[in-house]
């Protein structure tokens, strides 16, 4: 035996039914099994429309399946029909376009089965999915498997509805979830400690169709409209990403080209250095040790770390004006005469002419220093007779490293004097053929002169390449 209660609609009474009402609730008691009532919400969508052909059959739909146990058809008022059910006259495939652009996936939280069942059965009946969760534990659990919406009951056992809004909040993952907090108490107080917590909005039980269809679909629509900004934020990301990726290593590939350009550049003023030292197999190293002791004296006096880039690359270049002087004076093993001294001292002035007009500030580096490398600190020396500051300080580096470096090796005119006597020489000439502050730098980075020395004691290549 059934016994079937009907309730009124929430909607106002018409003489059909309306669409989005409940229309009734029905209990279903089976005599003589005695526990808890099972019941069923009658839901009337929108989108059905009911139109009668003849008694038993609707033309061009399939007929309904068989609700068992209900006692339906000419109880319900605006619904006629001899077999008890509602003809669903729509179209499918309609229907099914709609639910996949609109359906959402809610979350309902609430201790109360009646009242998730309530729930879920409005949440269906607006055209979207939802789940349950009985309590805050299960809710955090499942609020990260990515709901668009989340009803949640303030009063529930274990964590409270205010402690779970609290924690989706702080997660990065569900900051931005719309929540809307469900409670039967809907006093001043209550509501603003939801919204404190972070709650989107507040709802009082019993929650009405219309109201939960109003603000869900605006918390919808703004939550649609978030993803669509994080979706694009993480696209753009990605793709700034990529195009970072594919600029860093043009970029690496122009600082590669860049790198073996100086390279083949600084290779090729080494070879016209080597030319230029070429006649004198004992002088070839002379280029190494010289370029090294112009760089400490730089970083002695503080110039900047392109000057003394520039100065250790450039300074090998002082000599290559030898180029342009004959072999006979060049590597005369006697002293030459004045006329033979006089084409010597040209050296500069070809070598400066050689380096002239570039654009390169490595070959401008090096004609400077060609140029100026035998000017006195007094004046009393070739080609234009510079004193003090006068002579480009790149040239008064040079002045000491070279006239050190050839007083300590051998030469077609000289053997190598001891280190000591160098020292000595150039001690003297302090002030006189040198700038006082680099001689004293030179003294203070001896112990660092005599290691560069060492080290390019000997050139094997330059060596083999000149015998």
């Amino acid at each position: 035996m059934y016994i079937t209660y009907h309730m009124l609609s929430l909607a106002p009474q018409r003489p059909a039914v309306l669409p989005g009402s409940i229309h009734k609730i029905i209990f279903h008691h089976s005599e003589p099994r005695v526990g808890p009532l099972s019941f069923k919400f009658i839901i009337i969508f929108p989108q059905l429309s009911f139109a009668r052909t003849d008694k038993k059959q609707y033309r061009g739909f399939p007929q309904p399946p068989e609700i068992p146990g209900q006692l339906y058809g000419d109880q319900a008022p605006g619904i006629q029909g001899e077999t008890g059910r509602p003809p669903a006259i729509f179209s499918a495939k309609s229907d099914k376009r709609n639910k996949m652009k609109q359906s959402k996936r809610i979350l309902i939280v609430d201790d109360d089965l009646n009242t998730r069942v309530l729930l879920t059965s409005l949440v269906e009946s607006l055209g979207h999915d939802s789940e349950e969760a009985r309590d805050g534990f299960e809710a955090l659990a499942m609020v990260k498997l990515g709901f668009d919406l989340v009803l949640l009951d303030i009063s529930i056992p274990g964590i409270d509805g205010l402690e779970v809004l609290r924690q989706i909040r702080g997660d990065e993952s569900t900051e931005d979830l719309p929540v809307v907090m469900v409670s039967g108490i809907a006093d001043k107080e209550n509501r603003l400690r939801a919204f404190n917590a972070g709650a989107s909005d507040f709802l009082t039980k019993p929650v009405d169709l219309s109201e939960l269809a109003v603000r869900s679909a605006y918390l919808l629509k703004m939550k649609e409209t978030q993803d669509t900004i994080n979706r694009n934020r993480l696209e753009l990301e990605d793709m700034l990403e990529k195009r970072t990726a594919v600029l860093r290593k043009a970029l690496e590939e122009l600082a590669i080209a860049k790198r073996i350009a100086h390279n083949a550049h600084l290779e090729t003023i080494q070879r016209l250095a080597i030319a230029a030292e070429f006649k004198d197999k004992d002088t070839a190293a002379h280029i190494k040790r010289l370029g090294s002791y112009c760089a400490l004296l730089g970083r002695g006096l503080d110039l900047t770390s392109n000057e003394i880039d520039l100065l250790f690359h450039a300074t090998p270049m002082h000599d290559v004006g030898k180029l342009g002087i004959p072999n006979s004076k060049l590597l005369k093993p006697g002293k030459l005469d004045e006329d033979e001294w006089r084409v010597m001292k040209q050296h500069t002035v070809i070598g400066a002419r050689i380096l002239s007009d570039s654009e390169s500030d490595l070959l401008k580096a090096g004609e400077v220093i060609a140029m100026s490398h035998h000017e006195r600190w007094d004046g009393a020396r070739y080609p234009n007779g510079l004193a003090e500051g006068e002579i480009p300080v790149w040239g008064r580096i040079c002045a000491v490293a070279d006239v050190f470096d050839a007083l300590t090796s051998r030469r077609p005119y000289k053997e190598a004097f001891t280190n000591e006597t160098a020292y000595e020489m150039i001690r003297a000439g302090r002030g006189k053929h040198f700038d006082p502050k680099i001689v004293d730098v030179f003294f203070d980075k001896r112990t660092e002169v005599e290691e560069i020395q060492e080290s390019f004691r000997h050139e094997p290549i330059l060596k083999s390449l000149a015998s």
